[in-house]
């Protein structure tokens, strides 16, 4: 069984269970509608920072990179699923994140100092 999380991973089950919809055309939709959750929430953010602070107050650095890194990740997503086994893969982005926990950690608490200017 695949891992689910976030907003979609939500919805799936009632879209499966409730309305009877195939998993597949499901996933789709549940990630259709995420998608435009967060695009309706980007362009919010953006027409507020604007509003408020100008063109100069939106974060363009982040966005140049966000924004392409964001598609092509699922695009390389969609394509490699299902072709590495299922535990490793578990098992490798838990330690990722395991390994980026404990730096936070170490930064904020160790070097603290240096994030608190």
């Amino acid at each position: 069984m695949a891992m689910f999380s976030g907003i979609s991973g939500a919805a799936m089950p009632n879209l499966v269970k409730r309305v009877r919809m195939p998993v597949p055309v499901a996933a789709a939709t549940s990630t259709v509608v995420v998608a435009g959750t967060v695009l309706g929430a980007a362009i919010t953010h953006l027409v507020e920072l604007a509003r408020v602070g100008g063109f100069d107050a939106i974060p363009w650095d982040l966005i140049v990179w966000a924004a392409p890194g964001s598609m092509l990740g699922a695009q390389l997503g969609s394509r490699l699923q299902g072709r590495f086994n299922e535990f490793a893969t578990r098992r490798f982005f838990g330690i990722l994140f395991g390994v980026i926990g404990v730096v936070f950690l170490v930064a904020f608490t160790v070097f603290r100092r240096r994030f608190a200017s």
